[in-house]
């Protein structure tokens, strides 16, 4: 098969794995790019790209549908660029950056389009009850970007590849090395980055604590992740918080008696997992609601047209949520939905309000555990750290460690939102259990930051500065007192930039490694 058709191959599998499965995270850099090396012959290689990638691009993350970037888009082809031409690393995420801003640029486009026609064509199928209709639209839609995006990857892999891997061979190898020296400074960005998100006053010293385990002791980032884990939940353990009211739950299934069973509930699990794939920036995850609730709307509006019609306009309207904690959500919304089928429709200006009043905070919990910090942050920086040193379990340690608890949420918010309602949202609340596991995240999260800024941040230094012996003095006295002192200062220097200044992390990495090139080329690298 010829390079290019596997590269669009392997990007409509990442994409199938992350927006039909469930929100897996499996379409980052880490899995994408030892792919890209088994179609090149060479998956170690391809391996140790992703781990740097993904390591490079930790921060890279997309908040309230704004999509500046697509790091699939660009880690495939900025793999086999380098793979293509024997470059390294930084090589690779020099090419894979401006692809990933073109992929950004044309989901976003699409995604702003797919609202244009979904105003269109969908609120008059919801208006004529017309369910079925609108459940193939939020499938065929996505498939319809899937199939736009991998052919526009096949043609940048026969028209662009080429003339890149021929230009990136014509550069000295000066260039070349000063520009592999600065790559060892882009995780000290995206760990900078990570530190904006995941910044707690209250948990700062943990990232000291993190940091000086892996520089004074020689701490794995996996031990320090297990050290972090042992305290935060010992903490969780020790803090009080108040008892959640204890409320009787009916051992009898809602809906019963129009026909809900089980099988149902399960249903809606799986039509949960394509939780993004008909994503738009006018209203969100709007289509993924109906989608999931049609086997219940299905079922208690069976005989009353009307009913279902107010329905499918009610779940029509603006909805979004962080995906992996959504479906707690949707099987609340389903039980009201059946309580609403139970007061023959006098509750949905209520349904609305339940919507509006979750969608704030279990954004806030969904976003710290698994988007801007918690399993997200851990498993990357776990499966990182192991793909790194070639060490193939560093793949399917990122894929379990976040995959694990996304699934385990999907199907016990389905299932406990459906079976006790708003009991859960209340049980939640008054227990302080989403705070708890909030703080925990962030704990361990930060802890590991500062493991991996002692272990893999590494500062180039000029050679002029490298031949003084002064400064080689000066280095010997730093290291006994503090191993890894540039590192730490490296990425507190980037913090504040990124803070104060509103730098934008890819457009700092890209002129990091320009600068890094330029410097090779007349000796200072």
């Amino acid at each position: 098969m010829p390079v290019p058709f596997a590269l669009a191959l392997i990007y409509a599998l990442m994409w199938a794995v992350d927006n039909l499965a469930g929100g897996t995270y499996m379409d980052r850099p880490i899995v994408c790019c030892p792919l890209v090396g088994l179609v090149m012959g060479d998956a170690l290689t391809g391996l140790i790209i992703g781990g740097f990638m993904e390591l490079a691009w930790m921060g890279m993350l997309s908040f309230a549908g704004v999509i500046d970037s697509e790091p699939r888009f660009g880690a495939i082809p900025g793999a086999c660029a380098a793979l293509a031409g024997g470059f390294g690393p930084g090589v690779a995420l020099l090419v894979a950056i401006p692809f990933a801003y073109l992929g950004g640029f044309i989901s976003s486009r699409y995604n702003s389009l797919n609202g244009s026609v979904m105003a269109r064509w969908c609120d008059p199928w919801a208006s004529e009850g017309n369910l079925k209709a609108i459940c193939r639209y939020h499938l065929a839609v996505g498939f319809i970007k899937c199939l736009i995006m991998s052919a526009v990857m096949c043609l940048c892999g026969f028209v662009v590849l080429g003339p890149i891997v021929t230009a990136l061979s014509m550069v000295p190898a000066a260039a070349l090395n000063g520009l592999e020296l600065a790559a060892g400074l882009l995780p000290a960005v995206a760990l900078a980055c990570m530190l904006n998100l995941l910044w707690d006053r209250r948990f700062v010293p943990l990232f000291f604590a993190g940091f000086a385990l892996s520089a004074y002791v020689g701490a794995s980032t996996p031990a320090v992740a297990v050290l972090a884990i042992a305290l935060a939940l010992t903490w969780a353990f020790m803090s009080k918080s108040s008892a959640p009211s204890q409320k009787k739950v009916s051992d009898k299934l809602p809906g019963e008696k129009y026909g809900v069973t089980k099988r149902d509930i399960r249903s809606m699990f799986w039509r949960s997992l394509p939780i993004e794939i008909s994503y738009n920036t006018e209203r969100e995850h709007n289509m993924l609601y109906v989608f999931s609730l049609a086997p219940i709307l299905r079922k208690i509006y069976a005989n009353d047209k009307d009913a279902l019609t107010e329905a499918l306009v009610r779940h029509m309207k603006f909805q979004n949520t962080t995906p992996q904690i959504e479906p707690l959500e949707i099987g609340v919304v389903a039980s009201l939905e059946v309580m609403n089928a139970e007061a023959n429709n006098t509750m949905g200006a209520a349904i609305e309000a339940a919507k509006e009043t979750m969608m704030g905070p279990m954004g806030i919990v969904g976003d710290t555990l698994f988007h801007s910090g918690g399993f997200r942050v851990l498993s990357a920086s776990l499966g990182a750290a192991l793909a790194l040193s070639g060490n193939p379990l560093g793949l399917v340690v990122y894929c379990l460690v976040f995959n694990i608890p996304n699934y385990l949420v999907h199907w016990f918010g389905i299932r406990f939102g459906f079976e006790d309602g708003t009991g859960v949202m209340e049980l939640l609340a008054g227990s302080g259990l989403i705070q708890k596991i909030s703080d925990v995240c962030c704990v361990v999260c930060t802890a590991v930051v500062g493991s991996l800024v002692a272990l893999y941040v590494n500062v180039p230094v000029v050679t002029p500065l490298a031949q003084s012996a002064t400064f080689e003095v000066f280095v010997q006295l730093m290291a006994g007192i503090c191993p890894a002192f540039a590192s730490l200062a490296a990425v507190w220097l980037f913090v504040w930039l990124l803070r104060s200044r509103g730098l934008n992390s890819s457009v700092l990495m890209l002129l990091l490694l320009v600068i890094g090139a330029l410097f090779g080329m007349i000796g200072i690298l």
